[in-house]
């Protein structure tokens, strides 16, 4: 759940481009960034990498996310709080996304094309459409499956990108499985 910036050349959609600052997402009205934006930088057993805050004071539209069961849960509003985690080593980021209580709502895992760049000191990465949800009670399921799809078939990503995805995903999935304690205790 990371600021999306759509990369053109030549009026073509080449990649989505997840920033961790989020500065251009118009449905911000109003955000802080613990009074300016900081990168806290973490190197402990649990995690190796950048780790970044938002508080989102106030948001134009309410996001509500569908879960597998029909239930509907609101994941972004006003007062709500993502904590977003740019491994050193991975094809991915994690968002903890928080409600006004600092109740975890879920994790949002993006894939990514290869490990996080940086620009101007704000961690990115090139989004490959495949996305990981994980709730509170351990549960996981998996987003955009066709939107992978489509942007290899579009080839805007080729079939290599596209096994690294799914592998990445795999990885994410095994790791849930056996250390979903592990990420639970650390966010």
């Amino acid at each position: 759940m990371v600021e999306y910036f759509a990369y053109i050349e030549r009026g073509i959609l080449i990649m989505k481009l997840n920033y961790a600052d989020r500065q251009n997402d118009s449905n911000i009205l109003s955000k802080s960034f613990n009074k300016s934006f900081k990168i806290a930088e973490s190197q402990d057993d649990c995690f190796r990498g950048k780790i970044t805050l938002i508080q989102l004071n106030k948001v134009k539209k309410k996001f509500i996310a569908k879960r597998p069961d029909g239930r509907e849960e609101r994941v972004i509003d006003d007062n709500y709080k993502i904590l977003t985690f740019f491994p050193e080593k991975g094809s991915y980021c994690f968002s903890a996304m928080y409600n006004s209580n600092c109740n975890i709502l879920q994790w949002y895992f993006d894939i990514l094309k290869s490990d996080c760049k940086y620009n101007s000191g704000i961690p990115y990465g090139e989004d490959m459409y495949l996305d990981v949800v994980v709730l509170p009670n351990g549960e996981f399921y998996i987003l955009d499956e066709d939107e992978l799809k489509d942007a290899l078939d579009k080839k805007i990503i080729t079939i290599d990108d596209y096994t690294r995805a799914y592998k990445t995903m795999k990885s994410i999935e095994n790791m849930l499985n056996s250390n979903f304690n592990k990420l639970k205790n650390f966010t």
